[in-house]
């Protein structure tokens, strides 16, 4: 069955971002390409680990590793505010130099890749599992960015031009849409949600504003850092920032780290390091990447919120929480929700099970609770319950932290730690929600009205969710 739905309001869409590696003394001279580095340039920095701080939001980046040490290429993640502690997803078989990837706006269950021989790829997210789409026809393409229901794409060759195309991953055919001879060896491409387009030049080291309409470019300036190598660019849908991932030249001859991930200011074009890419012991090259941001970690494939943050109980009594687990993929998943608690970094109570269920791809639970009974003998101090979801008691995929603070005045503590199950909300019952597809909305961009129509194979409740030009939900 198809279904119209008409929006009388003000929307559009969403967008994202890419990267690269290191080097060795005799490669310190090489040409400014845009293809991969060399194997033969493979070396181990010898520089201090990089220190994380994942105190800050978790926008979460997904990219493909051409080098990975120069062990074997892998698909990877990373959070955008500590580039350098990485997470493996999978390997890949494709022989080829993946150069180029994006996520088709909000959806974020497919990532859409091109080598450089041409052949296009739908990726999982989640286990970097690749499946074959066919060649696109064009080859050598240096980046990939979405916008407004198109993929576009650059190809350069580091001499005279770049142009610019746009991709159809289901036709699997190219269209030119024009070129510049400003900007002669672009690596980068990002589209801001308004549809300004944006290249990273490596000959010039130059930031170009580029009109998607023409494929024309115009000086916005210079990068600030000497790059080479393959590079990619995007944009933080919830902010606006504009991101690189560079390969800084400079750090290469000294022998340093040289994969970075810069922001660009958009008025100068000059950019700002953010930090490096990787272990600063590692030889990396980061050559397609997203980055997607609505919601605060939507890229995480499994998310878990709980609350309150802190409580306080006097023992005996009762602790109660709240939480809301999400399944960010496009896969339904099964498992448990369990509880762990903690005093001064030692477990004394779980992992117990607090519910069993299963999540159908893309969804999150309703908010979920649970009580924990505290037995009269608990000590008193601030102890840590840890709440987790994953396939079973041992394997965490998502967790949150919530302090309990057990203090009763006047009692006699001793050392019992026999925290109990209360009670627990019953798990929801998810209606079968049918594939949907042929998804689409006209005009996009609108100002007053859109249509969107898309099929179901069955008769099902289904939620539309619209996003303004900032990835917000309105």
């Amino acid at each position: 069955m198809k279904t119209l739905v008409r929006f009388f309001s003000v929307a559009a869409l969403c967008v994202a971002l890419t990267p690269v590696t290191f080097a060795q003394d005799n490669c310190r001279g090489l040409a400014t390409t845009a293809g991969p580095l060399p194997a033969e340039c493979a070396r181990t920095i010898d520089s201090p680990e990089v220190s994380l701080d994942r105190s800050g939001p978790m926008d979460t980046v997904f990219g493909f590793d051409a080098v990975n040490d120069f062990v074997a290429p892998e698909y990877l993640r990373f959070a955008q505010d500590t580039p350098g502690g990485t997470t493996s997803i999978g390997g890949t078989t494709n022989p080829d130099f993946i150069n180029a990837g994006d996520f088709a706006g909000n959806d974020l269950s497919t990532f859409h890749v091109i080598d450089f021989a041409g052949n296009a790829f739908d990726v999982d997210p989640v286990t970097g599992a690749e499946t074959p789409l066919g060649n696109v026809g064009l080859i050598e393409i240096g980046d990939l960015s979405y916008y407004d229901g198109t993929f576009y794409a650059i190809v350069s060759d580091c001499a005279t031009q770049t142009s610019l195309y746009t991709v159809d991953f289901g036709t699997l055919t190219t269209s030119l849409i024009g070129s510049t001879t400003e900007a002669t060896c672009a690596v980068g491409l990002a589209i801001s949600p308004d549809g300004q387009g944006y290249l990273h030049s490596i000959i010039e080291d130059s930031i170009y504003e580029l009109n998607i309409a023409d494929g024309s470019a115009t000086l916005l300036g210079l990068a600030g850092f000497d790059g080479n190598f393959a590079q990619a660019a995007d944009f933080d849908n919830q902010d606006g920032t504009m991101y690189i991932y560079a390969f800084n030249n400079a750090e290469f001859g000294l022998g340093n780290n040289p994969a970075e991930l810069r922001s660009v200011d958009l008025t100068t074009g000059a950019t700002t390091l953010v930090g490096k890419i990787g272990a600063a012991t590692a030889v990396r090259e980061i050559t397609a990447g997203a980055s997607e941001t609505m919601s605060g970690g939507m890229m995480d494939p499994f998310t878990l919120d709980a609350d309150p943050e802190m409580q306080t109980v006097s023992a005996p009594g009762t602790a109660s929480f709240t939480y809301v687990v999400c399944n960010n993929t496009g896969n339904p998943v099964s498992g448990v929700v369990y509880f762990e608690a903690f005093l001064g970094g030692n477990s004394v109570a779980g992992p117990g099970v607090v519910q069993s269920g299963s999540l159908p791809a893309n969804t999150c639970s309703p908010t979920l609770g649970f009580s924990l009974g505290v037995p009269g003998a608990a000590p008193d101090g601030t102890y840590t319950v840890t709440i987790s979801a994953g396939p079973n008691t041992s394997a965490s995929v998502a967790s949150d932290d919530v302090e309990v603070t057990v203090s009763s005045p006047g009692r006699v503590a001793g050392t019992s730690t026999e925290w109990t199950l209360v009670d627990a909300t019953p798990w929801p019952t998810f209606e079968a929600a049918a594939r949907t597809s042929e998804v689409g909305a006209y005009p996009n961009p609108f100002v007053e009205r859109t249509e969107i129509t898309f099929s179901l194979e069955e008769s099902s409740k289904v939620a539309v969710t619209v996003y303004d030009v900032r990835g917000r939900e309105v």
